[in-house]
Formats: C-alpha cells, structure tokens, sequence
C-alpha cells in the first residue's frame, strides 16, 4: 500500500491497487520542503541531491527493512528538459540512495514518448499525459526494485513507470523526497471529471 510521510493509507490505493507494493515518501510537499524542492528542480540547485538522496535512504531502512533490494531505478528525465536544466533530478537522487544503500543503480526505463511537463495539468490530464511513456528492456523477473523520484503528486509518473516495471516481472517499491497531500478540493475534481 502507498504510504505517506506520516503513514497514513492512501485512499485511491484502498480502491484500486496501484502497480507498486508499497510508497513511502520522507516529508509532506508544501512549506520550506516545497521551497526546497523547487530550488533543487527550477534555481537547479543540484548538490541539494545529497540531501533527498540520504533523506529517502534513512526513510528507505526505517520503513522498508525486509525486503533485500536487486537494484534501485528512477523516473527519468525526457531529453530536451535534461538538456535544458543540466542534470536529471531523480537519477542524481537515486546514485546517492545507492551510495547510502549499497544497491546498484540501473537506468531500467526508458522513454517510448517524451510527454509534456506534468506540473501544470490536472490529475486526468496527467494520466493521459504519462500514459505509454515508457518502457523497460530488461527481464526483471523476481527482482525487487527500488523507485525513486524527487516528488510524489498524483502518483500518475510512479504508477506508469511502476506498471512497466512489473509487466517486466519486478516487485516495485517506491520512494521519494515529498508528497502532495491530497486535498479535498483535489477529490472533488477527480470526482467532477470522471
């Protein structure tokens, strides 16, 4: 189940299961996280990848202690974007998760598509935005994969990469920096738009 920084369980996985065993994520998104995230991805304050990498590592030991890890994967970044802001933030987070974990890194997806940004679309947009964008070469069968990616919104990123990773045969657990509560404003969208 999906688990938030304070480990309460997400009710849209109570519904429908998501294609990851299990989230956790380190600190709620909003205030001086939500300032240092943004200094991180958008003023590209890049060495700040130690801290949410060492961050997700403690959080990863504390919560997630039975499970013994093939390797760790990340959300990568499309092309253009890597180009323009100069690193990928999640691929940075996931080398310093594998210094602090001792577990190898390996870039197991790959884009079929370069989907727009996702930062400006609602919750539906965003799944159809995501949805086929990726895919995974590798055979993962019985392999346990760790996910990381600097933030958790909707979880329609986690929950595509999460879905190609398992159809490969990986048992996927996700882990990243920050996650977006969900508001009840948030609820009663999804609800008007479905």
């Amino acid at each position: 189940m999906a688990e938030s920084s304070n480990t309460e369980i997400c009710g849209d996985c109570l519904v429908e299961h998501p294609s990851y065993e299990r989230h956790i994520s380190v600190y709620d998104y909003d205030g001086a996280i939500r300032e240092l995230v943004l200094a991180y991805k958008v003023l590209k304050r890049y060495p700040l990848y130690r801290i949410f990498g060492k961050s997700i590592s403690k959080n990863v030991k504390r919560k997630i202690q039975n499970i013994e890890f093939d390797c760790i994967t990340f959300i990568p970044t499309p092309y253009l974007r890597r180009i323009a802001r100069g690193f990928s933030p999640a691929e940075l987070i996931a080398n310093k998760c594998s210094k602090e974990l001792k577990i190898p890194v390996k870039n197991l997806l790959k884009f079929k598509k370069h989907p727009k940004p996702q930062k400006n679309l609602n919750i539906k947009e965003r799944k159809e935005n995501i949805r086929g964008a990726f895919r995974c070469n590798e055979e993962l069968k019985e392999k346990a994969v760790l996910l990381v990616d600097d933030i958790f919104t909707t979880g329609a990123t986690i929950e595509e990469a999460s879905k190609v990773l398992k159809k490969r045969g990986a048992k996927v657990y996700a882990a990243t920096f920050a996650m977006r509560k969900k508001r009840n404003i948030d609820m009663q969208i999804a609800e008007i738009e479905d």
